[in-house]
């Protein structure tokens, strides 16, 4: 593995209010130039989280853009860190964790904004909680509705019903439940989404960090099931709020985004579930891309819609995928993402 370090590291971390800080924020970046540089502005925009901040780590995975340039013509005090080539999220994550200094990790995509204040929040209530291992706001779209920011832990049961049935019917009602019970406006989950995360570093380091097994996806579903595991608690706090730019990062690459997405749900499920288990859920979504495919060719006047044209094409690239027997170089790590919605 190449890895070098692109920006000069001064003795003093002048740039920074307060060197004694407890976070250290980990920003993982590929080719998003533009939306990692809008999200440091955000942080050093914010005085009050950067008087509690030790350090800003950036990974780069392999970027071709200017990323690096703009990072080092801001002039701040930001380790960055660039590889080769993408090695995942979670080996970057990783590798910028193995630096840190802080007692808190905040895990960022480059895909978002902080606003200020609203990562104080998060800290503020770690302090107070110390059997919580990790903890994630409310996403917000950039017109400031809500975005889901937790989520289910697949399984076989929520493979057969629709996501948004399953979830009213195994999520939801457990969360008010636990609201009216608590009347506290936070709610414990299975799952956070991962686009901003406030991790305990003590909790981290028992875990070992990401499991370097999913290259992109479900990394985080699998942390926080790894994190109750341990007797710790995974919390939503929804009175903290961070815009997220979602699916910016792999926009350009939906189609191989969503066969990613199929590889690191069967590395989970095997992981987690082996055997018969295993064998059921992988026939029962074999037969959902199959019964969605024959839907589309036999209702040809669908296809007039773009969205489901690209819908086509995952389905039959996804078939493919089976047929070839699961391969893991299938999705974004297999093909240039310049043009990987061409190919099927």
């Amino acid at each position: 593995m190449f890895v070098f370090l692109c920006a000069r590291k001064p003795k003093k971390r002048g740039n920074f209010l307060n060197s004694e800080g407890k976070i250290s924020a980990i920003i993982v970046t590929k080719d998003s130039a533009q939306l990692t540089l809008e999200l440091i502005k955000s942080i050093v925009a914010d005085k009050d989280l950067l008087s509690e901040l030790e350090e800003i780590i950036i990974v780069d995975n392999g970027s071709k853009d200017n990323t690096e340039k703009l990072v080092k013509d801001l002039g701040l005090d930001v380790e960055y860190i660039r590889l080769e080539e993408n090695l995942g999220f979670s080996k970057a994550v990783n590798l910028g964790a193995k630096k840190i200094k802080g007692d808190y990790i905040l895990l960022l995509n480059s895909d978002v904004l902080l606003p200020l204040g609203e990562i104080i929040n998060l800290k503020r209530f770690m302090e107070k909680n110390g059997d919580v291992g990790v903890c994630g706001p409310q996403l917000l779209f950039s017109d400031g509705s809500p975005q889901r920011s937790y989520s289910h832990v697949p399984s076989l049961i929520s493979e057969l019903f629709p996501r948004s049935l399953y979830e009213k019917i195994f999520v939801e009602r457990k969360l008010k439940k636990l609201e009216r019970e608590k009347n506290f406006p936070v709610f414990i989950v299975d799952s956070l989404i991962g686009a901003c995360l406030l991790i305990r570093r003590t909790t981290f380091r028992k875990l070992n960090g990401f499991d370097e097994r999913f290259f992109f996806f479900l990394e985080e579903t699998d942390f926080c099931v790894r994190v109750r595991k341990i007797g710790e608690l995974v919390v939503f706090v929804p009175y903290a709020k961070v815009i997220h730019y979602q699916g910016m990062t792999v926009k350009k690459s939906w189609i191989l985004g969503r066969i990613e997405y199929n590889i690191s749900l069967f590395k989970f499920i095997k992981k987690h579930h082996r055997g018969t288990y295993f064998i059921c859920f992988a026939f029962i979504r074999f037969l959902k891309a199959l019964g969605n495919l024959l839907v589309l060719i036999f209702l040809p006047f669908l296809l007039f819609s773009a969205k489901k044209r690209n819908l086509l094409f995952y389905y039959l690239r996804l078939l493919i995928w089976f047929l070839k027997g699961l391969p893991e170089d299938y999705g974004l790590r297999g093909y240039p993402q310049s043009n990987s919605q061409e190919r099927i």
